[in-house]
């Protein structure tokens, strides 16, 4: 299987200027930033190599010194196989039947009113990568009956929606005070090999992200909290 790379527009413009584009006109990389005075003169000193001409030690050692410079500018995060994308819980209403979420410095609190609650949020994931697993970290010092979380895709083209992780987290807890970190696996029951894979893959060209979760039957008001949310993803 043929394994696709995405490179970021810094590291497009300087593959150009190594070719000799020196990253303007028809080999530039639109949009993509001047390349500072330091790096240049690095490239600049890469002897430039015709047909016939013997190679020397400095055609290695300087396109040495220049990748060297640029490893040094890249973003290692950019690299790495396992990424795993935090988001600091903001609830929206849904607009449903259920009470929204309330939002307190830094987490989110439920239910209001009543013993249920609903919320949502949308959520960055970074493309082409895989969706391993989410994780919810809160906490839950009373009973509930019922306490989802989802992630959820949704066609950037229409409505149509699919649970990529999905499971029910109330029997989740640790700690005297209800703690918890709960991991939701990917919902791929009932899939083929390759349709789990097409659902694990994220696609924002075609999909927008987002996290979902609905408490029922809560023993006490105010009494959950939606403190981290988390979803690791792989890359290749």
């Amino acid at each position: 299987m043929a394994t696709t790379f995405t490179f970021n527009p810094e590291l497009l413009q300087l593959l150009a200027l190594l070719q000799g584009t020196g990253g303007t006109g028809a080999g530039a990389t639109p949009g993509a930033a001047s390349t500072s005075a330091q790096l240049q003169s690095f490239l600049d000193a890469i002897p430039i190599a015709n047909d016939g001409d013997v190679i020397t030690p400095d055609h290695h050692n300087t396109l040495r010194a220049a990748c060297a410079r640029i490893a040094q500018s890249l973003d290692e995060t950019q690299l790495a196989r396992v990424v795993t994308e935090s988001v600091t819980p903001v609830l929206l209403p849904t607009g449903g039947a259920d009470p929204p979420w309330r939002i307190a410095q830094g987490f989110s609190v439920g239910p209001t009113t009543g013993n249920k609650t609903e919320g949502w949020m949308p959520v960055e994931l970074p493309n082409g990568t895989n969706v391993d697993v989410l994780t919810v970290r809160g906490k839950r010092p009373g009973a509930v009956t019922i306490w989802s979380a989802a992630l959820r895709r949704v066609e950037l083209a229409g409505t149509a929606q699919a649970d990529v992780c999905a499971g029910e987290i109330q029997g989740a807890t640790a700690g005297g005070d209800g703690s918890f970190a709960a991991t939701v696996p990917v919902k791929a029951d009932g899939l083929s090999a390759t349709q789990a894979a097409e659902l694990r893959r994220v696609d924002n060209t075609r999909y927008r992200y987002f996290f979902h979760t609905k408490v029922s039957g809560a023993a006490q008001v105010d009494a959950l909290e939606v403190r981290l949310v988390q979803v690791t993803c792989t890359r290749g």
